[in-house]
């Protein structure tokens, strides 16, 4: 009978670490890592992309704007900006550098909603109201 329960607490301890394991922030963020074209949510009819997101494993994150209302051809860039992001949990990134000026609401700390192998949803709590994002993996 010890023997039994010598082995139903191991493997409940090997559970726990292999459960932990999963769950931690080096894990989620080579989830993170890639390219992530923006869907509007809004109008979820609109296949114009205005920005990808790009987390590269440096923790630099690149911004690609691109506008078919903008530069009149749906796949072409207009700009790219950079920042930087740095894991803070398994479920929460910083973003920090961003100099875009009319979307300082980038430079914060993002809450990861949903973080799969082919979308991504973020949102913050910069300037008193929820700003979000969602993301199909290119």
């Amino acid at each position: 009978m010890k023997t039994s329960y010598k082995i139903l607490i191991f493997s409940g301890l090997i559970a726990s670490i292999l459960f932990f394991n999963s769950c931690s922030k080096t894990s989620t963020e080579s989830k993170l890592e890639g390219k992530w074209k923006y869907i509007n949510v809004a109008n979820i009819r609109d296949t114009n992309y205005v920005e990808d997101w790009e987390f590269l494993p440096n923790g630099i994150l690149r911004i690609h704007y691109r506008s078919y209302e903008w530069s009149q051809h749906e796949d072409s860039i207009l700009r790219v900006d950079t920042a930087r992001y740095e894991m803070d949990s398994y479920d929460k990134f910083t973003v920090s550098d961003y100099k875009n000026g009319h979307l300082p609401a980038y430079n914060t700390q993002w809450q990861i909603v949903l973080n799969s192998d082919n979308a991504l949803r973020i949102v913050n709590n910069a300037k008193g109201g929820l700003y979000s994002r969602e993301f199909v993996k290119e």
